[in-house]
């Protein structure tokens, strides 16, 4: 029998979770990171993600083929699922605790934030599981264009410039967070900030982050508006992209792209 373990519920803490490129180390560490009454911090760890499979290196679809007609090796399978979850549920316990100490000990009475990663091969964070452990965890989701997003990553070689594999990781992530805090129960843990507007209305942005946040706003964090934090700026970044890979992209984010308006803007956004 596991031991239950606690919760981490009367832990205020909020996360920025965004698609690779979309602003996220400048609004963090530049922006977010100035407020007095915030200290940022770093969570990086694998019990994040949602797969069960990048955890234990195994293909379900495989696996769930070849019980079908073994009973003891479907059990077995079964097993091995449950064991892993309990685990990552452990291990989030763990983690958490173990930062609330560090912040609790380095900056008592400020308001913990930090980055939530998904990696450059853009893992889902399981956020049901998160809110299980933190109810009071609100996450901000920093969304770009996905053609500047592409933009960007094509300027860093990174998804090997695929246009199809950039385009349906940017809807699988965005699509994902917005469909679990569209229910009402989960809405007030959510608040998606655009990076255009962030640049266009730096501090219209942060005044209605900090109201959302229930910090009053601080003129300090406006100093970071000039700084570089990775950003590839301006419509520059648009420059390798081609016409044909614009499409596609248009094309496969359509839909969810729409939730956030970004149909039928001008592909010259700042970045």
């Amino acid at each position: 029998m596991i031991e239950e373990l606690p919760t981490l519920a009367d832990w205020d803490v909020v996360l920025v979770c965004w698609y690779p490129h979309s602003g996220g180390r400048w609004f963090n560490r530049g922006l977010l990171s100035r407020h007095p009454g915030i200290v940022l911090n770093e969570y990086f760890t694998p019990w994040l993600n949602h797969s069960v499979d990048a955890i234990l290196g195994l293909d379900k679809t495989t696996q769930v083929h070849k019980t079908r007609s073994m009973k003891g090796l479907r059990e077995e399978f079964d097993i091995v699922v449950r064991s892993v979850e309990a685990a990552r549920r452990a291990g989030l316990v763990q983690y958490f605790t173990d930062k609330r100490a560090m912040v609790t000990r380095d900056a008592p009475g400020r308001l913990a934030a930090g980055a939530l990663p998904v990696g450059s091969h853009v893992g889902v964070p399981d956020f049901a599981l998160l809110l299980d452990i933190l109810p009071k965890l609100r996450i901000i989701q920093l969304i770009r264009d996905p053609v500047g997003c592409f933009g960007s990553l094509k300027t860093r070689r990174e998804l090997d410039g695929d246009p199809y594999h950039a385009g349906a990781s940017w809807v699988q992530l965005n699509a994902a967070m917005r469909t679990f805090f569209e229910a009402p129960e989960r809405a007030a843990h959510h608040r998606v900030v655009r990076m255009e507007d962030l640049a266009n209305d730096t501090e219209g942005e942060l005044r209605r982050v900090c109201n959302w946040l229930g910090l009053p706003f601080d003129e300090t964090m406006l100093d970071g508006r000039g700084e570089y934090h990775g950003r590839n700026e301006g419509a520059e970044v648009l420059s390798g992209v081609t016409q044909a890979e614009t499409d596609i992209i248009r094309r496969i984010t359509a839909g969810e792209a729409l939730a956030y308006g970004y149909i039928g803007a001008p592909d010259n956004r700042p970045s």
